[in-house]
């Protein structure tokens, strides 16, 4: 493996880890906040004392962190267009993240104005175009020498959940656990490319 692709997984790694493990602490030290019931997005809205911290050193680091999953896709798994869509769509989610981090929501996301708006949209955007990456990826990794039988199923999994969570935002049944729905959502794709870098991270091919 070369050194550019080395950096490129490690900065995946650490990139998502220091997002979960920051949004984790942002939530925990405002008072009266519930990671269970409230959206990450309220952590980066404009009455929120974290505001800034959350939209910059949160969405938008994360969306950087992305780009460079995107990138190590390209360089290790590249091999057909079905791959290359998936690898477009995650990249398009990398550019939606960052630019997240530029439009905080409106106080506790009720969205009205144009920016709280440009909010929920980028981040509809970069959910849908993750996701949707993942499963044109998946359906490759059977040919990959990279990784086992068993590997592939687990990322099997995780892209299908990912998939099943995504519509569930849009109903109003779940708003008491909209907050535990939304980061299982997001978290699953997070674990699904961590362990993809990690075994990019350790492949000779």
């Amino acid at each position: 493996m070369s050194k550019s692709t080395k950096i490129l997984s490690w900065i995946a790694i650490i990139g998502q880890i220091f997002f979960v493990l920051w949004l984790t602490l942002l939530g925990f030290l405002w008072e009266n906040y519930s990671p269970i019931s409230q959206m990450m997005s309220e952590i980066g809205a404009i009455n929120s004392p974290y505001s800034n911290l959350m939209q910059f050193s949160g969405f938008s680091l994360l969306g950087l962190t992305w780009t460079c999953f995107s990138i190590l896709l390209y360089l290790k798994l590249y091999d057909n267009w079905a791959k290359l869509i998936g690898i477009l769509l995650i990249f398009i989610s990398s550019i939606s993240m960052f630019l997240v981090g530029f439009y905080p929501c409106d106080a506790f996301c009720e969205n009205i104005s144009n920016t709280g708006q440009m909010h929920s949209l980028l981040a509809i955007i970069s959910n849908l175009a993750f996701v949707f990456g993942m499963i044109f990826i998946q359906i490759n990794l059977y040919k990959s020498q990279i990784f086992s039988k068993n590997e592939i199923k687990l990322f099997l999994i995780f892209t299908i959940i990912a998939n099943l969570l995504s519509p569930l935002l849009m109903f109003k049944q779940i708003e008491p656990i909209l907050g535990l729905i939304q980061r299982m959502g997001i978290f699953i794709p997070i674990l699904w490319s961590i362990l993809i870098s990690k075994k990019l991270l350790g492949s000779k091919i």
